[in-house]
């Protein structure tokens, strides 16, 4: 790893030996190029595997004229999409991200796909494990971490990002006194016609009074495709007193804006969160209740051209009285965008009886020449499968870890199924942090 600014030289070493202890093993592949990217208070950039066709820079130290006019064009379409009447108002967390990225040197990771050699058939891969700052003592930490995306014609770029707690102290820090963290992940990417961009978004575990509120800007022009793969697991225990005070909030909006015809767009996701201290099935409760965790995915899509293709499919799995999983997903079909295809499920799992899910997809036509689907499904496990399993020799707590393993299965088979994305690695971490959360569920 080489390049960045860090507190330390012993700080930069041990975050590069946890990105190595991170990475994939792909560097013997010559089907990828595979890079860590490391960022915190700077940014650590490995060094590409052969010729890349990924420029990976920092807004601050941009070089060369492709870098930088790179750089210009995106911030130009920024302004642009703002003007737009149909475009999302900024919220609070908007405001106070661009503050923080104003006011302070937060990381901006700036990555330029283009073609450099016509004859590399090799898929680019960008690991980003962005490192969220340790709580202080009597403080409030902010950290506003933002990533642009530009991807040439024809071009293919799968980008990784992965929460990364460093939270070493955490326990004695809050110890002593509580402390809250606010961090806010911003991409933000541009797709020319024909590229492809394979996105995914990894958040695993929680901390009490931890905001988490992650923004996703992506822009499609004729023929690009766009695959986001975004999972949210996190479990409390009940080591923090349950209070409003104590409680962690995480959300991920997605803005995709098309900008021309015969697009692709894949969204799925999955949330899976467990805590302690609720009744279960038969109306006991557990002895002590845990803080409260929220994860919320709010999309939205605009589809103004003809011929495009949108498919997004939300699963979610609440367990506990304090876990609540929130989907907000909608669709606007332009007059123009006619023949498009556009499918939306959302199917939800609750595992206990004061567990919440709220969940509303939402299509928006005004075109009338369309294939449009959607729907959505909040229930408890199917007792005919329950019953099938406990016939065949299993007990009820195994028999419902089975059946809602294999609810979440046709997300997290995707971190391993993807000939583009083969992350081992990750899906093992995703496994384990699943496997903790099943632990807790009162299933």
């Amino acid at each position: 790893l080489g390049g960045g600014e860090w507190a330390s030289t012993a700080e930069r070493s041990d975050l590069s030996s946890l990105a190595s202890e991170l990475a994939e093993d792909l560097q013997s592949d010559p089907r990828f190029n595979y890079r860590q990217v490391l960022v915190k208070d700077g940014v650590l950039v490995s060094e590409p595997q052969g010729e890349g066709g990924v420029v990976v820079t920092t807004a601050s130290g941009v070089e060369g004229e492709e870098a930088k006019e790179a750089m210009v064009f995106l911030s130009e379409h920024e302004a642009l999409r703002r003007e737009d009447p149909l475009s999302p108002e900024d919220d609070f967390f908007d405001h106070l991200g661009n503050a923080l990225g104003e006011g302070q040197k937060a990381p901006h990771l700036v990555l330029h796909a283009r073609q450099v050699d016509e004859s590399s058939g090799a898929t680019n891969i960008l690991h980003v494990f962005q490192v969220v700052p340790r709580k202080k003592e009597g403080s409030t930490v902010c950290w506003s971490p933002k990533t642009s995306v530009l991807v040439e014609g024809n071009q293919k770029l799968v980008l990784i990002e992965e929460l990364v707690y460093e939270d070493g102290q955490a326990a004695a820090v809050e110890a002593v006194e509580p402390t809250a963290r606010i961090v806010l992940p911003k991409t933000r990417a541009y797709l020319h016609p024909s590229a492809s961009f394979k996105h995914t978004v990894v958040h695993s575990g929680a901390k009490p009074r931890d905001v988490n509120v992650r923004t996703i800007q992506v822009t499609q022009e004729e023929g690009s495709s766009y695959d986001m793969l975004e999972t949210r697991v996190a479990c409390a225990d009940g080591s923090f007193q349950a209070s409003a005070s104590n409680a962690s909030l995480s959300r991920v909006e997605v803005d995709m804006w098309q900008l021309g015809g015969e697009t692709k767009t894949n969204f799925n996701s999955l949330s899976l969160i467990a805590t302690s201290g609720a009744s279960n099935g038969k109306g006991s409760k557990s002895s002590s209740a845990s803080a409260g965790i929220t994860h919320e995915l709010r999309t939205k899509a605009r589809l103004c051209h003809p011929g495009g293709q949108i498919s997004q499919v939300a699963k979610m799995v609440a367990s506990g009285g304090s876990s609540h999983c929130i989907f907000d997903g909608k669709v606007d079909i332009e007059r123009y965008a006619q023949e498009t295809d556009a499918a939306q499920i959302a199917r939800g799992l609750l595992l206990t009886k004061r567990a919440t899910i709220n969940a509303r997809p939402n299509l928006r036509i005004q075109a009338d020449n369309v294939v449009a689907s959607h729907g959505c499904t909040i229930a408890d496990l199917e007792e005919e499968q329950l019953f099938y399993l406990a016939s065949r020799g299993l007990d009820e707590r195994t028999a419902r870890s089975v059946l809602t393993g294999s609810f979440i299965r046709e997300i997290t088979q995707l971190f391993t199924t993807d000939e583009d994305m083969p992350m081992n690695k990750l899906a093992g971490r995703l496994d384990e942090a699943v496997e903790e959360a099943f632990l807790l569920c009162e299933i």
